[in-house]
């Protein structure tokens, strides 16, 4: 029961990451990313961003290069928008991922996988 509950909130995760930056990137660049994040870790974006997130932004880092945090920000404020994560900073919790502080962006992530609704 717990697993196929995590495994529902993920697969909802996964479908929001996507349909959000369909918006910001269009759907073939949605699917040269998803097909970087496939081979480059192995995983979808979700699976990336939430056992790895240094590993996601680092992949999206390599496919935008410095446009990467520009996209990042808007990613994570319109997905805290839609999860009511209103007190969730997009800059910080970037900015936790790329100096290391994985303890404090996994609360974030958490808190994330906590409201999804599925």
């Amino acid at each position: 029961m717990y697993h196929s509950l995590i495994m529902s909130r993920f697969s909802a995760l996964d479908r929001m990451l996507k349909e959000i930056l369909e918006g910001i990137l269009g759907k073939l660049t949605l699917q040269i990313l998803e097909y970087r994040f496939q081979k480059i870790s192995g995983k979808q974006m979700a699976e990336s961003l939430l056992t790895n997130p240094s590993e996601f932004c680092q992949i999206m880092e390599q496919v935008f290069g410095e446009s990467s945090d520009f996209i990042l920000e808007i990613l994570f404020r319109d997905l805290f928008k839609r999860l009511d994560l209103l007190d969730a900073d997009p800059r910080e919790f970037i900015f936790l991922i790329r100096s290391g502080k994985i303890d404090k962006a996994r609360n974030i992530l958490s808190k994330l996988i906590e409201v999804l609704r599925v």
